[in-house]
C-alpha cells in the first residue's frame, strides 16, 4: 500500500516519556500549512433571505458544538450529498474552506477543544 507523506509526528519514546493514548500533550504534529486539514461535520442548507438570491450554504461543526465553526467556500445543489457527512476540509486564503474528501472512515468531526480541532483551526486560519 503506497501512503504520500504529507507531514512529521513527534512524539515521546521513553524511558521516562511514553505515548498517552487520547489527547498526549508531548505530541507534536506537523504539516506544511497548504495541506493541513480539518474534519468538519457538513450541514448544507438552502437559505432564502430577503433581499438576497437564495441559494446553498455548508455549515461546518466541530466536535461538541451546537453552532457552525466555519462556512464552505462555494456550495452548490450537487452538494447536498455533503449533508450530515463527516468531511475533510482546507483552508484556501481569500476563497475559504474546501472539501478534500468525505471521510466514510469517521463518524465524528475533530472535536473543538483537542489540538486537532481548536489549535489547528485557528492556526490555518493564520497561516
Amino acid at each position: 500500500m503506497d501512503h504520500v507523506t504529507d507531514g512529521l509526528i513527534f512524539q515521546p519514546c521513553g524511558p521516562d516519556e511514553f505515548y498517552v493514548l487520547g489527547t498526549c500533550p508531548q505530541q507534536l504534529k506537523w504539516k506544511p500549512p497548504h495541506l493541513n486539514t480539518i474534519d468538519f461535520r457538513c450541514k448544507i442548507v438552502h437559505e432564502a433571505k430577503v433581499g438576497e438570491i437564495p441559494g446553498y450554504v455548508g455549515h461546518l461543526y466541530l466536535g461538541g458544538l451546537n453552532t457552525p465553526s466555519a462556512k464552505l467556500a462555494h456550495v452548490g445543489p450537487k452538494d447536498k450529498m455533503l449533508d450530515g457527512k463527516i468531511v475533510e476540509c482546507s483552508f484556501m486564503p481569500g476563497l475559504g474552506w474546501k472539501v478534500l474528501r468525505i471521510r466514510t472512515d469517521k463518524t465524528e468531526p475533530n472535536y473543538h477543544k483537542s489540538g486537532t480541532g481548536k489549535q489547528c483551526f485557528l492556526l490555518i486560519l493564520s497561516s
